[in-house]
């Protein structure tokens, strides 16, 4: 299964929610995403596998934990023509100093009254890699958190452009807007849809109440059964989860691993420096 980890400057764990009745007022700023500002996550990834494709018990399981910080790092012309936002995601293993790792990707996003579109990004770069590369998550099947993530850290600094913008927020943000965030190409089948499904008080969060959206994945078979919620607060993602069913693994060596595997993944925003809404 390949995933290709756009991040929106996501977030989130399982907090405990309650309903707002009264949602927020979103308004577009010209402070959108601006320079400067920075949101730190804490990552955890689950791997589970089950007995069987109809059944719930779990006969193995394990997890890893990364940093990650997403930042806005400058202004500057693409193309020479197009305004868009320099933005860096650096995500950072756990700190075993034996199986650290870390690697950052960069992205391209404008904004204008439609909405935050990411038009480009810049493969993810490693550094800091251990003898070992990186830690084993499951190391009854030997699979690696790279490989997990299906995640490609070869060093390339070609600006890869997408044949279409990623429509990653659509202004206003609003109780029951919907979008199509991701519309499928020649390339890429892959159709993402994206509702406002409710407006919540995360316990813990640093701005309430959030936008509770959902993610629809159409057209690309390697995503059935996924489901994404995240949590959009006035000052950016302060929760996501992502659960990923009948996933396809593969070990170190490229074969095949027989089993029914899922993947959870819940990012928690642990601090940010963020003074003003992004929306």
């Amino acid at each position: 299964m390949k995933l290709l980890f756009l991040i929106l400057l996501l977030p989130v764990v399982l907090l405990s929610c309650k309903k707002e009745e009264n949602p927020p007022s979103p308004k577009l700023t010209y402070n959108l995403l601006k320079v400067g500002s920075a949101w730190f996550y804490k990552r955890q990834v689950i791997l589970r596998e089950y007995l069987s494709e109809t059944s719930n018990i779990v006969i193995f399981s394990d997890s890893s934990n990364t940093d990650i910080a997403v930042s806005v790092e400058k202004d500057t012309l693409f193309n020479d023509t197009l305004k868009v936002k320099v933005v860096s995601i650096k995500e950072t293993s756990d700190y075993d100093p034996i199986t650290q790792y870390n690697y950052t990707t960069i992205q391209y996003k404008s904004i204008d009254s439609i909405g935050i579109k990411t038009i480009a990004y810049l493969n993810p770069t490693r550094s800091d890699i251990s003898t070992k590369q990186s830690k084993f998550i499951a190391s009854k099947h030997g699979i690696l958190v790279n490989e997990l993530m299906c995640m490609d850290l070869q060093s390339d600094e070609k600006i890869i452009i997408l044949p279409k913008p990623i429509l990653d927020l659509k202004f206003p943000i609003e109780e029951n807007s919907s979008w199509i965030a991701q519309f499928p190409v020649e390339t890429n089948p892959l159709q993402i849809n994206k509702k406002v499904i409710g407006v919540e008080k995360l316990k813990g969060a640093f701005f309430n109440p959030c936008f509770k959206i959902s993610w629809e994945y159409l057209n690309d078979p390697d995503f059935d059964g996924a489901s994404v919620i995240e949590w959009i607060s006035l000052y950016g993602p302060m929760k996501r989860q992502e659960i990923y069913k009948n996933v396809k693994l593969v070990n170190v060596y490229g074969d095949p691993v027989d089993g029914i595997f899922q993947i959870e993944v819940n990012w928690t925003i642990d601090s940010m420096y963020a003074p003003f809404s992004i929306y």
